[in-house]
């Protein structure tokens, strides 16, 4: 009887190529994102409309220097979707392109809210500073609908090829329900979300950080088991 069994997959040709890339550009779109929303928008973001306004006049440059780092993101993230679509398309094209429109859909997401960013300098715009931040904080916590699912299905890609420890495919399940859960209690129970401490969402950090980083310094192993296409 003919074994129908599939042989065990490992990398293609170009997929350690294909893996650095992908992990550069994953630290620069974290160090990109942290630059603009961690240190920027909170140097400038005050609890009201006045401080935030009177925080923007003197902080113009910066704040422009951080709408060109969430640019600079969002260029990088597409370089990662891509780069990841065609490492992991091997090990399941469905699962891969899901993971990559999902990906899409949050970049687009994020790309519209630069417009929202850009009001306040395009215009006098100090006195609406404060509610321009909270409404592109807003649409970046919706993304979360998005990456989330992203997230879950490279860790299972990761966990299904075996070409990455397993505990990173791990990582990215649990950072893909985070993202999920965080995004949906923001939008449907804003004062429960309030309640939640912010270090929940440190394990998206430390999950992509981590892809990221084995990517680029070690890029992907053969596999040991079977995998399907």
């Amino acid at each position: 009887m003919e074994d129908s069994r599939p042989s065990a997959l490992s990398p293609r040709s170009g997929a350690q190529t294909q893996a650095r890339v992908a992990g550069l550009a994953y630290l620069m779109t974290i160090a990109s994102g942290m630059f603009a929303e961690a240190y920027v928008r909170a140097s400038i973001r005050t609890g009201d409309s006045v401080g935030t306004g009177d925080r923007l006049r003197d902080l113009e440059d910066l704040y422009r220097l951080g709408v060109l780092a969430d640019g600079m993101m969002l260029v990088s993230y597409v370089v990662v979707t891509a780069m990841l679509y065609r490492l992991f398309k091997p090990v399941s094209a469905t699962v891969s392109l899901l993971a990559a429109l999902f990906s899409l859909i949050g970049i687009a997401v994020l790309a519209a809210s630069m417009t929202i960013l850009l009001l306040p300098i395009q215009v006098d715009g100090s006195s609406i500073a404060y509610d321009a931040l909270r409404a592109h904080g807003a649409a970046y916590n919706l993304t979360g609908l998005f990456f989330g699912p992203y997230c879950a299905l490279i860790g299972w890609l990761v966990l299904r090829s075996r070409w990455l420890p397993s505990w990173i495919g791990w990582l990215l399940l649990l950072a893909g329900a985070a993202f999920v859960f965080d995004a949906s209690i923001e939008l449907v129970a804003p004062a429960v979300a309030r309640q939640i401490p912010e270090a929940v969402m440190l394990v998206s950090l430390i999950a992509e950080g981590s892809l990221a980083v084995w990517l680029a310094a070690f890029g992907v192993r053969r596999a040991t088991r079977t995998a399907v296409g």
